[in-house]
């Protein structure tokens, strides 16, 4: 988080079990969401985590987009690109 404050990055790749962490990546993302120099950055879900529940509940703790492991680097990098080019 205070790297993020720092740098101001345009979108941030999370997993959501952040192992040897003090929290994890769903707290994250509610910490980045609070953080009004961070209210614009674009927050993906990166995790190994598939039910239902968890992804609707990364969504609703702000996260705009959601990859189940492994994810192809190539949506991932059209992703990244689309984010890039809207601002």
């Amino acid at each position: 988080l205070e790297v993020a404050r720092d740098f101001r990055p345009d979108i941030l790749v999370v997993d959501l079990v952040l192992r040897g962490s003090k929290i994890d990546g769903f707290e994250l993302a509610r910490l980045v969401r609070e953080d009004a120099a961070l209210g614009d950055v674009s927050l993906v879900a990166s995790t190994g985590l598939t039910r239902p529940s968890d992804r609707m509940r990364a969504q609703h703790l702000g996260f705009d987009h959601y990859f189940v492991k492994p994810a192809d680097p190539d949506q991932l990098l059209k992703l990244i690109d689309e984010v890039l080019c809207r601002r």
